[in-house]
């Protein structure tokens, strides 16, 4: 029978394969904690795109409330003379 160095001496354990899975055992943790850290971290970027987004829609109803003329209306009263075809019917009230 040949001993060999990945094997327990008296046992016959495969002893660096036990190591092998207690040390993947072991990292386990820190795996799944690095795992969390990159899913809060995409969550954030997430939170701050939707932040950026809603600041340029306050800024940008800031400026529509700012310019109050957009939504006043104007009159515009333009008076013209007659033109020659309107000789029986005059366009200006004969006050004028």
């Amino acid at each position: 029978m040949t001993i060999s160095s990945s094997t327990g001496l008296a046992t016959g354990l495969d002893i660096e394969s036990i190591v092998t899975q207690l040390m993947d055992i072991a990292k386990r943790p820190a795996q799944d904690l690095q795992a969390r850290v990159e899913e809060i971290t995409a969550q954030q970027t997430a939170y701050a795109a939707i932040q950026a987004y809603l600041l340029q829609l306050q800024l940008t109803a800031d400026q529509l409330e700012g310019d109050s003329n957009i939504f006043e209306s104007r009159t515009c009263l333009l008076y013209t003379s007659p033109s020659p075809r309107d000789r029986t019917r005059s366009r200006m009230p004969s006050s004028a």
